[in-house]
């Protein structure tokens, strides 16, 4: 049963997130990183890139840089190296919304009842602004949806399935997404250090 529902919340979150969002964006500059990454360039050479005139940049001798962290670009490199710019980033942000959808339910499960699980994953799927934020698709939007996921995935092995490693490394990678995300850092301290040892053992 939780099988089926966590691939149901997937399928049905991704489709709502596709079907009723734009399914394009002209802020597409993590596939330019990516596909600059591609042919060995840390900045931005416009025969690489689509639509430069709308991104927020950083110059540095006579060179355009990308002012956001360079980890959703990392994750799109796969799929730039098929599709070069013709690369869909609102779909792949819409896939993503489907995954961090179904990471909540997970985390949800492993806390309270399926049913209370279920309510719960549906009122941050569709009753919050990560809706939003993963249908449309652009820069910003797409960082955020990114760092997101990865942090879902660090909740996820520190709640869920254990593991400081796994965890570690999933909220580095929401870091290099967004890198306000890293103030989360003080949450997982907290939840592998002793102190909810302690505090259970005072209680009892």
């Amino acid at each position: 049963v939780v099988s089926s529902l966590t691939a149901g919340f997937f399928f049905v979150t991704f489709l709502v997130y596709w079907y009723l969002g734009p399914q394009e964006t002209p802020y597409l500059h993590h596939v330019n990183q990516a596909n600059n990454f591609l042919h060995g360039h840390l900045d931005l050479r416009e025969e690489y890139s689509r639509n430069l005139n709308t991104l927020e940049a950083a110059y540095y001798e006579d060179k355009t840089y990308m002012t956001h962290p360079p980890m959703p670009a990392i994750l799109l490199l796969p799929f730039v190296a098929v599709s070069g710019l013709d690369t869909n980033q609102a779909l792949i942000s819409a896939v993503i919304g489907g995954l961090t959808s179904a990471l909540a339910f997970r985390i949800f499960r492993s806390m309270v009842s399926i049913k209370s699980a279920v309510w719960l994953t549906v009122m941050f799927t569709f009753g919050s602004i990560v809706w939003y934020i993963a249908a449309h698709g652009g820069i910003w939007y797409f960082s955020h949806t990114v760092g997101l996921m990865f942090l879902m995935l660090a909740v996820y092995f520190t709640i869920t399935n254990k593991n400081p490693l796994a965890a570690g490394l999933c909220l580095g990678a929401a870091f290099l997404s967004r890198l306000p995300m890293g103030f989360s850092a003080i949450f997982f301290l907290l939840m592998f250090s002793e102190a909810p040892k302690l505090a259970e053992t005072t209680a009892s």
